[in-house]
């Protein structure tokens, strides 16, 4: 489950969900998850904004009260639903981590969460092409991180390390135990096999995200972590991490 992902309460996941009560089966199209209530949502992927509105029975988003829809680079749409309103508008480019909504239960709802699914772009915005939501964005994650075109270098003291970061919608991510061993803290990297996350000296590193079998995190969290401060060279692409005085 990508960093941004892991801040809610998964209340119901995606899949074919059993009633105990009843025995029966459902399919469930989408993830639905919770924060506190009206808690902004934060779009998960950047993309453009093809459908903001109070859903409509037939429109392929009928039930799921106020909706916010983007597209991502590769034809997926992201549909944020049952929120209690919406900050954007049909054609906007919405970066990831910037705020679509505000957490609620308008449509048909119990109550206040998120209802998030991630759908292939067809008729009636892609009604019955869903897939699963975190597999999808593992995936999307995976890719933007090893695409050749989204590295960024490492320098630390003023030396170009000789291993890269990627660059996540905007965000730029380094490999945690490579990093620490370039400035000397490697034996104080952990990994937690039970919250699958990375962390240094008893500090969990909550953007951790695993590719190849090893982890990666946040770049700003990462260097408060060992104790760095940290710049960026725009020009150069590169993540300059200096000893803090």
């Amino acid at each position: 489950m990508i960093p941004a992902m892991r801040e809610y309460r998964v209340s119901q996941p995606y899949g074919t969900q059993v009633n105990p009560a009843t025995n029966q089966t459902t399919f469930h199209a989408g993830i639905d998850m919770v924060k506190p209530a009206y808690a902004d949502i934060a779009a998960f992927a950047r993309g453009v904004v093809v459908f903001a509105a109070y859903g409509q029975t037939g429109t392929g988003v009928g039930g799921y009260g106020n909706t916010v829809i983007l597209r991502d680079r590769h034809d997926y749409l992201h549909m944020y639903a049952h929120l209690t309103d919406y900050r954007v508008k049909v054609g906007d480019e919405v970066l990831a981590g910037s705020i679509v909504g505000r957490e609620g239960m308008t449509g048909q709802a119990t109550g206040q969460h998120l209802h998030y699914e991630v759908r292939r772009d067809g008729p009636s915005f892609g009604y019955g092409l869903h897939t699963d939501p975190v597999l999808y964005m593992d995936a999307y994650f995976a890719t933007e991180l090893k695409d050749p075109a989204h590295a960024c270098g490492i320098s630390y003291d003023g030396t170009l390390l000789p291993f890269t970061g990627g660059i996540v919608d905007g965000k730029s991510f380094l490999p945690v135990r490579a990093l620490a061993e370039a400035v000397g803290k490697g034996a104080e990297v952990e990994w937690n096999n039970t919250t699958r996350l990375a962390g240094i000296k008893g500090t969990e590193l909550m953007t951790t995200f695993l590719l190849d079998a090893k982890a990666y995190a946040w770049s700003r969290e990462l260097a408060r972590a060992l104790g760095l401060d940290i710049g960026w060279d725009d020009t150069a692409k590169v993540v300059q991490l200096t000893t803090a005085p």
